[in-house]
């Protein structure tokens, strides 16, 4: 609930203070008066863009996650799929419940790159 008061207050005091010291700079260069808000307004705005784009990479990141995820279900539909931290994945038998590990040949070396953890 402080949270709601206290960092918008916080933010406020932090903009004046920074108008402040931009309109001292601007007197000092005899700069036109509306310079600090211009600095301001464009440092939020580059700080909204900056979260956009985050957001945006952060939402590509979780559907590339979701559709190998998907990919893995496929191929071995007798299977849980898990993805592990380290980007391998841990494949448990939905019959037996224990680590289910596939044919010789499907290695997790031998899966396309996407779908052991590399980009």
């Amino acid at each position: 609930m402080i949270e709601f008061a206290f960092v918008p207050a916080v933010a406020c005091l932090f903009f004046l203070a920074l108008y402040r010291v931009l309109q001292t700079v601007s007197i000092a260069r005899h700069w036109a008066s509306w310079v600090p808000a211009a600095c301001i307004a464009g440092g939020i705005l580059a700080l909204a863009i900056a979260a956009a784009v985050a957001a945006l990479v952060g939402e590509i990141r979780t559907m590339r996650m979701r559709r190998e995820q998907a990919v893995m279900e496929q191929r071995f539909p007798g299977c849980h799929v898990v993805r592990l931290s380290n980007g391998n994945w841990f494949l448990t038998d939905r019959a037996t419940g224990r680590e289910y590990h596939p044919a010789a040949g499907m290695s997790q070396a031998s899966w396309p790159r996407s779908l052991h953890g590399q980009p």
